[in-house]
């Protein structure tokens, strides 16, 4: 079964249901249970954060995620409402953040987290993770 790593900003567009058509996909098959969908913990706390912070999104209002109890939810949501599985980050995963140091810590991580758990691409439009020559999925 194949799986792919998925990032922040395709994470935000599967919580807010607008997903482009390569990307649900993916989602789509993991829904079906013929692929994984992987969720490195920075992504996780990146999306809370940025629920957090922002008004709006692609021009969605965002304000009613953006207090703690709605934040709770998101973590519900995918924690038990979505085909996508937190995984953990171990020993390798860190080593892989120190050799891709050209990237911001973020996106090290979430590259280091595809790298090391083997996945067939990140879910991500990431201008800076498509750049760095990694296997990405959007449009």
């Amino acid at each position: 079964m194949k799986s792919y790593t998925v990032d922040s900003v395709a994470l935000i567009h599967y919580l807010l249901d607008i997903l482009p058509d390569r990307a649900l996909e993916v989602v789509q098959r993991a829904e079906d249970g013929d692929a994984r969908l992987e969720l490195p913990a920075i992504v996780l706390v990146e999306t809370s954060y940025i629920l957090k912070k922002r008004d709006d999104i692609r021009g969605m209002d965002v304000r009613d995620v953006s207090d703690e109890e709605d934040i709770e939810a998101v973590l519900a949501t995918v924690e038990r409402g979505s085909p996508i599985e937190l995984v953990e980050t171990g020993y390798d995963e860190v080593r892989g953040v120190a050799r891709r140091m050209e990237l911001s810590i973020h996106d090290a991580m979430i590259v280091a987290s595809h790298e090391s758990r083997n996945t067939e691409a990140i879910l991500t439009k990431d201008g800076t993770i498509v750049d760095s020559d990694t296997p990405t999925i959007w449009d």
